[in-house]
């Protein structure tokens, strides 16, 4: 009975259910304002939602955002909380991100919104249970869609064993993970989660002799879904042609075929299209119109292609190399060229994002398509099988990219790697760092002018400066509850800094903290001749290990 249980694949995906659930309430922080569930641009996408069934906002102008927003979050990206996703949109603004996540997750907010009314929480969108609601839908349909997955291999394969391992493997090895868990309010593991179940119903409709009709409802129903959620995802369901197989319309429109699934499935389809219509109207008066208003496609910036596989900030190959072990099927291509339609919507979404305004969003991107991933994962063990050593190996690979890439999600996630800035040697000399490092990475090929100012205290006397514990060299400074403040020096701006272009003032330091020792800022004032311009705290002892010389880099 047990060895039955053990070898159900519904036993392990069972476990994967409990197991991403523990992950995301021990380590998701759910009620952090500077950490929520819902936002950037997860704020657009479900915005929608209680402009509709609590601010009565039937134009959507969002008038009542700002002041919820400032109720719930202390970080404060833009100078109101509507520039969030408000854009300009010919003489009005309107909210540039598509609806279709919302109608999603429109089961979820209505279970939060009873709950909260229940514990007698505030009911207005953004309270904690609202929050934890998003978190669960995001994961309710990465789970849906690793299901389908599942169910989709062994329909293809028959293999109990690649069914249950090769969506797991994708899962864990890829951004899959972290846009589920941490960052489950962006469109990616919503669009992932219906561009699998629109391979799962593209290969019953054309491989399954029954069922033509409900299939094909449903793969309509799937891929509506899909483009709704995010309009360039068409891109992707050319993957459905893998499984192309000539048929009959006498196979499809069979009148013993129409029944009450069919006709439901017709009306929901309906219901998703009319929902994002009336919403795109009442925004900008047409039925049909591009909201994303803000970013354009630079055809001239090839050299990001090569950033997006090679680079240092995201680059698959150093973040994501499960991706490349899934490209092994291009080898087939000369004896199956339908891989060529899962291999061609996956390259064109990278060169596409590649070339877009913000082309290090390939990373996060990758999620969409992992269901494409995962049938090429299983081509790859499938065609191998014969082979057992290199299977096995093969098979080794693929699960060291699981801890791979957890390290560097993990990375990526507490701020010891920089997704916009790291380089080579940096990314080298972080490898296996594991706590917070307080380094902003910057590439010296980057640097076009330089100005470096250095201080050591060497020459210092008095109380704020002592010789027993020192970095280097003889001397130290000290700060402690009467020495308020050290270390101070004034400098002035260089002349380049009149120049257009990225700037940055840089301060590094060693820094040792004792035990008993909080509440430690570095400070840049920034004054014109009496009056100061700018005072910027950084905090420095939270992320300080005690009793050790540390390197601090604001």
């Amino acid at each position: 009975m047990a060895m039955k249980l053990l070898n159900h694949k519904n036993f392990w995906f069972a476990c994967l259910t409990v197991t991403v659930l523990l992950i995301f309430f021990t380590f998701r922080p759910l009620n952090s304002p500077q950490y929520r569930v819902i936002v950037a641009d997860g704020l657009g996408y479900y915005v929608y939602l209680p402009a509709k069934f609590i601010y009565n906002d039937e134009n959507l102008k969002f008038e009542w955002f700002d002041e919820v927003f400032n109720k719930y979050y202390d970080s404060h990206v833009f100078e109101k909380p509507t520039q969030n996703f408000l854009v300009q949109y010919q003489n009005k603004k309107i909210n540039l991100y598509y609806p279709g996540q919302s109608l999603l997750q429109m089961p979820f907010f209505f279970l939060a919104h009873v709950c909260a009314k229940i514990l007698n929480i505030s009911a207005d969108g953004f309270s904690l249970p609202y929050q934890i609601s998003m978190g669960l839908s995001a994961l309710f349909y990465t789970l849906l869609g690793l299901f389908f997955c599942q169910k989709l291999i062994f329909n293809m394969t028959g293999n109990n064993k690649l069914s249950i391992y090769v969506p797991v493997i994708i899962f864990f090895a890829t951004n899959l993970f972290t846009y589920s868990i941490f960052n489950g309010c962006y469109t990616h593991c919503y669009s992932f989660a219906f561009i699998s179940l629109s391979l799962y119903f593209a290969e019953r409709f054309f491989i399954s002799p029954a069922n033509k009709l409900v299939n094909l409802t449903w793969l309509m129903l799937c891929s509506v879904t899909v483009v709704a959620l995010r309009p360039m995802n068409c891109i992707l369901l050319i993957s459905l042609f893998y499984f192309y197989k000539s048929f009959s319309l006498k196979q499809i429109f069979n009148s013993d075929q129409w029944n009450g699934l069919v006709v439901f499935i017709f009306v929901v389809t309906l219901c998703i299209v009319g929902y994002n219509l009336n919403i795109m109207h009442t925004q900008t008066g047409s039925w049909i119109a591009n909201t994303y208003t803000i970013g354009r496609f630079y055809f001239s910036q090839w050299n990001h292609v090569w950033d997006n596989f090679f680079g240092f900030q995201t680059g698959i190959l150093w973040y994501t190399p499960i991706l490349l072990i899934c490209m092994i099927p291009v080898a087939f291509t000369f004896r199956k060229p339908k891989i060529l339609f899962l291999l061609a919507p996956i390259l064109s979404s990278i060169i596409l994002y590649s070339l877009w305004w913000y082309w290090n969003i390939v990373g996060r991107t990758l999620v969409d398509f992992s269901g494409i991933l995962v049938l090429l994962l299983t081509l790859v063990f499938v065609s191998l099988e014969a082979n057992k050593k290199l299977f096995r190996l093969v098979l080794i690979l693929s699960l060291i990219n699981v801890p791979f890439f957890q390290l560097k999600a993990y990375q990526l996630r507490n701020g010891i790697l920089n997704s916009n800035y790291t380089y080579w040697r940096y990314y080298v000399k972080h490898f296996f760092t594991f706590r917070h490092v307080d380094v902003f990475p910057v590439n010296p090929k980057t640097v076009i002018n330089e100005q470096v100012y250095f201080y050591d205290f060497e020459n210092g006397k008095g109380e704020q400066i002592s010789n027993k514990n020192k970095w280097g060299g003889n001397s130290a400074a000290i700060l402690n509850s009467k020495i308020e403040f050290a270390c101070s020096q004034t400098y002035t701006l260089p002349v380049f800094f009149n120049i257009n272009g990225f700037r940055k003032i840089k301060a590094s330091f060693w820094f040792f903290r004792d035990v008993g020792m909080n509440n430690v800022h570095l400070v840049f004032t920034y004054k014109r001749n009496d009056s100061t311009l700018v005072y910027h705290p950084f905090y420095i002892n939270e992320t300080s290990s005690a009793q050790k010389w540390d390197y601090k880099e604001f």
